[in-house]
């Protein structure tokens, strides 16, 4: 049975012992007076609480705004760990590792000309800096080669498991590496070391790295804006005797702006 969410009444009308929820956080925040969308899809396994199984599935998008990044925090947050194909050692297959002594792992490449150099893209073990190419993916992934899901946390829930999948994990003949690297430089300047298309960048951020996008930017506090304010504006009054002072001359002009946003 294939249902979409913007239909609540269907939604309440069946049970099911396996619930599949994709795209979950291009969902409504909420269904009217059916309220929350993900507690509406829930229920509908309630009859089964001892087999159950509800599946959430999603690439995420804003971090003030996710469904599916705060059920991925509730359980106990998998990652798939591989073994470096040269000293075997285990680790999460990273974007990007600082290293103690100032080497960087993970994804590398060359540029030239401002572009990416085909056929450069290489991912460093975080141990022995070896660089592997797209293809050592076969082995990379395979469970009889090491790869295997690791839980980082313990679930909030004994029966929550959540699972991170990060687009450097497709098989070999899917999304390679170096159109990752393609979506990441769509979105960052990299010889300036900054973000140069927001918007393109947190499509690197959803759908390559797997994580929610938090917008990068500073808010003016209250106390910032406050500690200017003078004391000779009172409401209802217009200060022509301190602009006297101040100015010369009394108010001539009064301007209202109002931020609709």
């Amino acid at each position: 049975l294939f249902l979409g969410v913007q239909n609540p009444a269907m939604l309440r009308s069946f049970s099911s012992q396996v619930v599949f929820c994709d795209e979950v956080d291009g969902w409504p925040r909420t269904l009217g007076q059916d309220g929350d969308p993900l507690g509406l899809a829930r229920s509908r396994a309630n009859s089964f609480e001892e087999s159950r199984k509800i599946l959430f599935i999603s690439s995420p998008t804003e971090t003030d705004d996710s469904l599916i990044y705060p059920e991925y925090i509730d359980g106990d947050q998998r990652k798939y760990f591989v073994c470096c194909r040269k000293c075997g050692y285990p680790q999460e297959l990273r974007w990007h590792v600082e290293r103690k002594d100032g080497r960087k792992a993970g994804m590398q490449w060359e540029m030239r000309d401002g572009r990416l150099e085909p056929g450069t893209v290489r991912w460093h073990c975080a141990e022995c800096l070896h660089p592997h190419q797209n293809d050592d993916k076969i082995q990379l992934l395979s469970e009889a080669c090491g790869a295997h899901w690791v839980p980082t946390v313990t679930s909030k829930h004994p029966w929550k498991r959540s699972y991170h999948i990060p687009a450097m994990l497709s098989p070999v003949g899917m999304q390679s590496w170096e159109a990752c690297v393609n979506v990441y430089l769509a979105g960052w300047d990299y010889a300036n070391s900054r973000m140069k298309d927001p918007a393109k960048y947190q499509v690197y951020q959803n759908n390559i790295l797997g994580l929610p996008y938090k917008e990068h930017g500073s808010r003016i506090r209250f106390e910032q804006a406050s500690a200017h304010r003078r004391a000779v504006y009172r409401r209802g009054e217009i200060p022509n005797e301190w602009a006297k002072q101040a100015c010369g001359s009394p108010v001539l002009l009064l301007t209202c702006a109002v931020d609709v946003n």
